[in-house]
């Protein structure tokens, strides 16, 4: 059942932390090339298009990690390490809800539409948010794998 489980972390972990990868090397240098109206259109569509599934993926990988450290009782090891993964997907999601879920609302209402100024200050705390969270993501994922191979 630990093995099972383990999987699921690793692949869910993976998935996330690839996600996470991808909107910082393609999205953050895309929507810097655009007015601030058209990056903040581009923001709201990566943002709708990933959402629904990050976050589903993101809570329910942890989860099953914290299952999966609860199983694992013997393993001391192996727990430290899904422990930490822990500590990551918790550092990923208290990112996401604390500052870039503030930045994504106002993005998604229209209240940074009208300024340019107000708008950038956004995105450079938004870009600041996703590295962050981006950074705990790849640190789960490589504890995770690391849990499985000791």
């Amino acid at each position: 059942m630990v093995k099972l489980l383990s999987f699921f972390v690793v692949f869910g972990s993976g998935l996330v932390a690839g996600g996470l990868l991808a909107v910082t090397r393609s999205h953050l240098p895309t929507l810097a090339f655009f007015d601030h109206r058209a990056s903040l259109e581009l923001h709201v569509l990566f943002y709708k298009q990933m959402h629904p599934y990050m976050v589903p993926l993101g809570v329910t990988t942890t989860l099953l990690a914290v299952v999966t450290l609860v199983l694992q009782r013997d393993h001391g090891a192996a727990m430290a390490l899904v422990a930490l993964g822990i500590a990551g997907m918790a550092g990923l999601i208290g990112t996401t809800e604390t500052l870039m879920r503030p930045i994504n609302r106002s993005a998604m209402d229209g209240s940074l539409a009208d300024s340019a100024a107000a708008y950038e200050d956004a995105r450079r705390r938004w870009r600041n948010a996703q590295l962050v969270r981006t950074g705990c993501a790849i640190a789960a994922f490589g504890c995770f794998i690391a849990s499985v191979l000791v």
